[in-house]
């Protein structure tokens, strides 16, 4: 006799007559996320009661499939690009990407150069959306990628929103870094110096700090309360985009207002 479907549309299929072991799990291990920032394998055997070879089995599937991602300093997993983008189109009546994506046209347009719009994951940037610049010389799309917060300069407009408090968590006072370029910074003192001048002024530079001869400039977007959403990014060949740093940051600014602008009008109507 074939099983019926409960007539109570929210109940629970998994485990309701015919349970399907291996999607349990993997449930069991993304929902891990909700109270902590980052899962270790040892977490996911602990919470599955398997062995940690049938975890790193797990963890190493959902990776593959974008749902987790290997941190970039430790052993943990974190949350992945997919699942990310996934909760982006669940939350903030939308997917923001959608409403970004005309801004971040625009500013390729009236740049010539790559854009892209990047939100903070722990001690990291995640690559959101992005339009490409039409030159055969240009910075290439990063979209679903991460990398080390203080070696970008979305990530630093985004660390220097931040309280003191919990940069001081994210950054250990005797804590150095050996990621990026030799421009990049290396140590927690010149990255305090460095976002507190980013506070004061308002945008970023990444100057070839991730990437030998290329330069990005960031602006963060707010909210219509003023609230962090993420940042901007303007990104280039270091030749092109040095001598035009000034004209750049006014363009992201103003990009940056209309979009924080447009998007309030948008909410209001629905």
């Amino acid at each position: 006799m074939n099983a019926s479907i409960p007539d109570d549309p929210s109940a629970e299929y998994v485990g309701y007559r015919y349970p399907i072991e291996s999607v349990e799990n993997a449930a069991r291990t993304l929902l891990m996320l909700r109270t902590r920032s980052s899962i270790r394998i040892m977490d996911v055997a602990n919470e599955l009661g398997a062995a940690r070879s049938t975890a790193h089995r797990m963890v190493s599937t959902l990776a593959k499939a974008g749902l987790l991602e290997r941190h970039a300093t430790d052993k943990s997993f974190v949350a992945g690009p997919a699942l990310i983008q996934l909760a982006q189109v669940l939350t903030n009546k939308g997917d923001i990407r959608v409403e970004i994506e005309p801004t971040l046209s625009r500013l390729a347009e009236q740049t010539g150069e790559t854009t892209h719009y990047l939100i903070l994951q722990d001690q990291q940037v995640l690559f959101v959306a992005g339009v490409e610049s039409q030159r055969i010389i240009r910075a290439v799309s990063r979209v679903g990628h991460r990398l080390p917060a203080h070696i970008t300069s979305a990530g630093k407009c985004l660390l220097a929103a931040l309280a003191p408090e919990k940069i001081d968590q994210m950054f250990p006072r005797d804590g150095t870094w050996d990621t990026g370029t030799d421009f990049a910074i290396h140590d927690r003192d010149h990255l305090i110096a460095e976002l507190a001048q980013i506070a004061n002024r308002g945008w970023a530079l990444n100057n070839e700090e991730s990437e030998p001869g290329v330069i990005g400039v960031s602006t963060l977007v707010r909210g219509q309360q003023g609230n962090v959403l993420g940042a901007v990014t303007v990104s280039g060949p270091a030749e092109r985009m040095r001598p035009r740093i000034s004209e750049i940051v006014a363009t992201l600014r103003a990009a940056s207002e209309d979009f924080t602008m447009h998007r309030g009008r948008h909410d209001d109507i629905e």
